[in-house]
């Protein structure tokens, strides 16, 4: 009785090892099916944003071959060393319908009570319901949506580059989009608009940062237009009461 008894413990344990066995393949196999399942969903959603923010991009391209003025945005004034004018003839270009307007304006620049130019004079110049129809100031308003929808597209591929949504080419694209516009009075009008709003995400905001801050003059820049994005708590000061 006890050889059956053993015999059949050893028939039992074996039996519990073979379903253990199969336990454990089963369960490596569902790993193996749930991470291929993920890997496609993530190529899929990678392939969805890239065709997305391309089409995005064309749509850019298209509103601005339609809008030529707007181009203005990418102006550079590569031979003018003085920062302050600078910044303050990027806004006056943007406000011009023709050359010789910009030239009235840069002349008689002191109307426009925006010098010295900074991101709260900006923004309550062109928001202000003070003369909301002036042609000046309309044409800073789309120039301004151009530069608010451009600067989402930025953060929208930042995120998605953070989650492995979206192709490293296509990230630096939109890096290149942000190097060329961050130092720009209106994406920084914008930026500081969003912000007290706590539209950005502080990441967001301190890769922005960092990128401005590594731009030729950004610095100088901040220190003249957008002061308190030189404080190192900026990022952190979404939607407070800051200084500009």
């Amino acid at each position: 009785m006890k050889h059956t008894s053993s015999k059949l413990e050893r028939v039992k344990l074996r039996l519990e090892m073979l379903a253990l066995a199969v336990g454990i393949l089963v369960g490596i196999g569902g790993s193996v099916v749930g991470l291929i399942a993920w890997t496609e969903s993530r190529n899929l959603n990678r392939l969805n944003v890239d065709l997305q923010q391309d089409n995005d991009e064309t749509k850019l391209n298209e509103f601005l071959l339609n809008n030529p003025s707007l181009s203005g945005l990418w102006a550079r004034f590569p031979n003018e060393t003085n920062v302050p004018e600078v910044a303050l003839k990027k806004i006056l270009l943007l406000a011009s319908a023709d050359q010789d307007e910009y030239a009235k304006l840069c002349n008689e620049q002191a109307d426009l009570g925006l010098a010295p130019l900074t991101v709260q004079k900006l923004n309550d110049y062109i928001w202000n319901g003070n003369g909301f129809y002036d042609e000046k100031r309309i044409r800073l308003r789309k120039a301004c949506n151009v530069m608010r929808w451009v600067s989402e597209q930025i953060e929208y591929a930042f995120d998605a580059n953070r989650r492995k949504q979206l192709n490293a080419g296509d990230f630096q694209g939109w890096v290149s989009y942000l190097d060329g516009l961050c130092t720009h009075p209106l994406f920084l009008a914008v930026l500081q608009d969003e912000q007290d709003s706590n539209f950005p995400s502080k990441d967001y905001c301190a890769f922005v940062q960092q990128r401005v801050l590594a731009q030729p003059q950004g610095r100088e820049i901040l220190s003249l237009i957008y002061t308190n994005m030189l404080d190192s708590r900026w990022a952190d000061s979404v939607g407070s009461d800051v200084r500009r």
